[in-house]
Parts: C-alpha cells; sequence; structure tokens
C-alpha cells in the first residue's frame, strides 16, 4: 500500500509539473528572449565602442545563456512545492482513502442522511461566500495555532475539535511579552487541571440538555422556577445528570436571537457536554418560549416581582426594572443541583473552544467568583459583571436579595446589577485573563493593539445591538462613538457570520439586507424599522 502511496504521490508530483510547464511556456519564452536580446545588446555594444568586455562580464553572458533555462525551471519546482503543500498532502490523502472506499467530501453521508445535492450546493455556496470564507480564514487560523490536526477525507467538512490538544491551556502558550493593551499579569493563561477534569467529566456521562457531544436532541418542556428547585437535589446534577451548566437570562422577546446564537457558538466549538439553561422573565412571550424550548435546552420562567412589591414599584420608573431582568439575573445562585456554573449575558457570543471557563478558580466555601477585570489598568475598577464562573449557593441568593431590598428606592434607580455585584462579591473574587471576553468597544477601538486569536468571546453591552436593525445606523450611536461607525460596522458583521452559519444559509453579499428570520422578530422590528425609527433626541455619552 505504502508503494502505491509513494506512485500516485510521484505521479502526482511529476503531472503538476509538466502543467506548471506548460501553463509557463510563455513566460519561459520571453524569459529566454529578453536573455538573449540583452546579450546581443551588448555585443552590439562592445563592437561600436570597441571597447575590449571584461572577463567578468564575458563569464556572466556565458553563464545566462546556458543556464537561464534550468534557473527559470527550477525557480518554477520551487514556487510549486511551496504553494501545492496543502495540495499534495490532500492528495496522497485522496488516494488513500479512496482505495478503501472513503468520501472525501463527506457528500455520502449527507445524501444518507436526506440532504443529499441540496446540501452539497449549499455548503459550496457557503465556501464561495465572503463572510465565510472570513469565518473559515480566523478558525484555520485558531486551528493552526492550537495545534489541531487538520480533517482530511471522509472528516474533511466535520467541525473541528476546537479543544486543544493539550487541555492544560485553551489559550496558545506565549513565550514573550503577550500582546494587548492592559497590565502583563491580565494577560495569563487560564490553566486546567487535565488529569482531573478528564477524570471528572468522564466518571459519569449525561446527555447533556445543551451543548456537548453527546447532548440530547429531543424538545424539552417549559419548567417555572419554584417547581424545578422543589424536584432537584443538591449537588445531583440537572434532569441529564450533569453537574455542570451554563446559564442566561432573559428579560423579553427582543433577545432571542441574541440567546440563539450565543447557544448556537457555544455548541459549535464546545466538547465538554454540560447543560445550557435560559432563565426567562415572565415578561417573555409563550412563544418564545416554546421557541426555545425545541433547542433542547432548559427554559426556566421566574417571576421577578413575586414576594418583591420594592421591584415592582420600579417598572413605571425605569427600562431597567420593566421586565424584571435585574432581578431574574440574581436566580442564577439558587441552582444547587448543579456544582458549577458559567452565566454568561445574553448579548455575549463565543469564538472558539471556552470549556476551560469551568477551570476557572471559585471557592464554595467562601462564595468566590471568577471573573474579567473591569479596567485594563486600574486596579480598583473591579470586575466585569457580564460573565461570571460561581458555585450556585442559596446562602448567596438569599445575601444578595437581602442587600437589594435593604436599598433605598433611590439607591435602586441609580445602581446596575454590575456596580452592585461589585460592593457584594468585594475582595471575594478570583480574575481570569481579560481578553478572554472582551468588551466589544474596547475591540473596536483598540483592535490592533490586541491579540484576536485569545479572545474566548465578546460581550457587546450598550446599544445598538446587531441583531437591531439600527445598527448601521449612525445616530443610534453614543454622540462619542458615532465617528467609528464603519468599524462598528465591520466589527457586528462577525456576530451576523454565525446568525447565518446558524440557519445553514448564505449572508446576503450587502450587509444592509442582513435581517433576522420572521420567527427570530417578533416584533417585526426589521419590518418597522424604515417607517418607524427616529433617532435619539441626545445620544447619551459612553465610555469604553
Amino acid at each position: 500500500m505504502e508503494r502505491d502511496v509513494s506512485k500516485n504521490f510521484c505521479s502526482h508530483l511529476f503531472f503538476k509539473f509538466f502543467t506548471l510547464v506548460v501553463q509557463n511556456t510563455q513566460i519561459l519564452q520571453y524569459t529566454l528572449l529578453l536573455v538573449l536580446r540583452l546579450s546581443e545588446k551588448r555585443e552590439r555594444e562592445r563592437k561600436r565602442r570597441m571597447v575590449k568586455t571584461t572577463s567578468n562580464k564575458r563569464a556572466l553572458i556565458r553563464f545566462l545563456k546556458v543556464f537561464s533555462l534550468p534557473l527559470v525551471l527550477l525557480f518554477l519546482v520551487f514556487e510549486m512545492l511551496e504553494s501545492g503543500k496543502g495540495g499534495l498532502h490532500y492528495s496522497i490523502h485522496h488516494h488513500h482513502h479512496h482505495r478503501h472506499g472513503s468520501s472525501s467530501g463527506g457528500s455520502d453521508n449527507e445524501m444518507a442522511s436526506g440532504r443529499g445535492k441540496v446540501g452539497v450546493l449549499r455548503r459550496q455556496k457557503k465556501n464561495n461566500n465572503v463572510a465565510f470564507v472570513r469565518m473559515r480564514e480566523r478558525e484555520e487560523k485558531l486551528r493552526k495555532a492550537m495545534g489541531i490536526p487538520e480533517p482530511i477525507g471522509e472528516h474533511k467538512h466535520e467541525r473541528y475539535d476546537y479543544r486543544p490538544a493539550s487541555f492544560s491551556s485553551s489559550i496558545p502558550s506565549y513565550t514573550k511579552k503577550v500582546k494587548g493593551n492592559a497590565r502583563q499579569d491580565l494577560l495569563f493563561n487560564l490553566k486546567c487541571d487535565e488529569e482531573g477534569r478528564e477524570e471528572k467529566m468522564h466518571s459519569s456521562e449525561c446527555r447533556a440538555l445543551g451543548v456537548g457531544r453527546h447532548r440530547s436532541r429531543e424538545q424539552t418542556e417549559v419548567e417555572y422556577v419554584q417547581e424545578s428547585l422543589e424536584a432537584s437535589e443538591k449537588g445531583f446534577g440537572g434532569p441529564s445528570g450533569c453537574k455542570e451548566a451554563w446559564i442566561t437570562a432573559l428579560g423579553n422577546d427582543g433577545f432571542l436571537p441574541a440567546v440563539l446564537v450565543l447557544l448556537h457558538t457555544i455548541r459549535k466549538y464546545a466538547v465538554e457536554d454540560r447543560d445550557f439553561i435560559a432563565l426567562v422573565s415572565t415578561a417573555v412571550s409563550e412563544e418564545v418560549r416554546e421557541k426555545l424550548t425545541k433547542e433542547s435546552i432548559r427554559v426556566i420562567v421566574v417571576d421577578p416581582f413575586e414576594n418583591n412589591e420594592k421591584a415592582k414599584a420600579l417598572v413605571s420608573k425605569s427600562a431597567r426594572y420593566a421586565s424584571g431582568y435585574w432581578v431574574v439575573k440574581m436566580f442564577v445562585w439558587k441552582f444547587e443541583e448543579y456544582e458549577k456554573m458559567v452565566y454568561v449575558d445574553a448579548d455575549v457570543y463565543v469564538r472558539q473552544n471556552s470549556d476551560s471557563m469551568f477551570c476557572a478558580e471559585t471557592d464554595p466555601v467562601k462564595h468566590s467568583i471568577a471573573v474579567t477585570p473591569r479596567s485594563s489598568f486600574d486596579t480598583k475598577a473591579g470586575f466585569n459583571a457580564g460573565m461570571f464562573i460561581y458555585n450556585p449557593s442559596n446562602d448567596v441568593f438569599d445575601e444578595i436579595m437581602e442587600a437589594f431590598l435593604a436599598l433605598t428606592e433611590t439607591e435602586m434607580l441609580a445602581t446596575s446589577e454590575q456596580d452592585f455585584l461589585n460592593v457584594q462579591f468585594k475582595n471575594r473574587y478570583n480574575l481570569i485573563p481579560i481578553d478572554y471576553v472582551m468588551k466589544h468597544r474596547r475591540m473596536v477601538k483598540e483592535k490592533k493593539l490586541w491579540d484576536e486569536s485569545r479572545v474566548h468571546g465578546y460581550h457587546m453591552n450598550g446599544s445598538p445591538k446587531p441583531w437591531e436593525p439600527q445598527w448601521m445606523t449612525q445616530c443610534a450611536y453614543p454622540k462619542d462613538h458615532q465617528k467609528f461607525l464603519k468599524l462598528y460596522v465591520d466589527f457586528f458583521v462577525e456576530w451576523w457570520e454565525y446568525y447565518y452559519d446558524m440557519l445553514d444559509e448564505t449572508p446576503p453579499d450587502d450587509k444592509k439586507e442582513y435581517k433576522l428570520l420572521p420567527e427570530h422578530d417578533p416584533a417585526n422590528s426589521f419590518g418597522k424599522f424604515a417607517s418607524e425609527y427616529k433617532c435619539p433626541l441626545n445620544p447619551k455619552k459612553k465610555s469604553l
């Protein structure tokens, strides 16, 4: 078999070389003609001026006449070997798999599953689309940085296992100063105990209601928080048996596309099995709740105003309390059936494997959490609350709600959940790398100062969001950010790439034609945008 592979390689190399020679015949002719004409010109000048040519010049002319053709051929061979490494590598494996009757493109599997030629044509169309080419190039760069083998043959179109070959670090190792506009101590590598993690994750497999290789594909049912908590048992895992979970909070129907893309991006790169919980406010419609259950995740409804008259009184005074989102987010601490959880705001998406988030150091006794720092340089600025890793605890929930209810109405209106949590967890948090989950405003303005291959996810805080129809409208941005409109639009295209990737559809060539499917836009915001949207009279300033 090895002899056959060698023959195929040699025949392919000869054919490649012959093709290049044929294709470049005209170039060779022009090259030789140019060399000869230069020689003749020098000879004529020598005769006309009667100047004796030095021995070095004569030797050079003779060298060019004799070796010009071999040099050009050598150059073509070198060019072929440099540019065709991937092609040769693929061809060898292609012949090898073909001899064993394997498919090199995965199309047989698609036809067997009922997708057939439609799936192949759709993939070919996607492969030629600019947005997908950019996504593929980014992921290919990430694959090489992490040392992940390239899928070949029948596996060529399967998704990569983006978890590093060695799970001791989810970020490529650096031997020199790490690129980033922050203190170097905030740009470290997040380490994992490889043996401990593997033993823990594989000791009891779970058919996750969320993400991972063994996840369930069956539709779930809407749960209600009180009933769900009463049916659970501390430390025994969720209904699937998984003892770790991702969780996010949804305050209104407008964040449906955000949750779907967050879920899709985690699924796209995740390797380990974990539940995914969408904690939804009573302000979220039954239609949207039903839509989320079809994603085979846990959908749990929370009434933020039950036994909470203070929060209820603020509904008419603050948009932040209109859906009760602020309070819903605090409920994430109540799910004690899980040993460890990662909370992410719905306006976050991930762009590479982020399983290692669960390796971040937390303390279930001291109730410490793991977070990204709020500032690149100010050590006293605290942390970002758009993502945190924690151990669920009813004691922490009670502590949080007691402190919240102790606030005056004025303090409640003036305080964000981020500021509130910074007070609650002062001196009780551990940092993970600042560039693990980045605020998008920082990256838009400072993109050249950061190493994007280290960024696991982006947090699109503030307004507008990429799934809102005004995302390309200048006046929709804070006043001091409007001059960066082009940078914001270019940045948000990545979110739309993942959205169309989720749909398995080709994005329109024109960004202006990007829009949500009707089922992902319950309020028909894209349909109403042209006739109803008006620029804010006094857009607020927003700092990075």
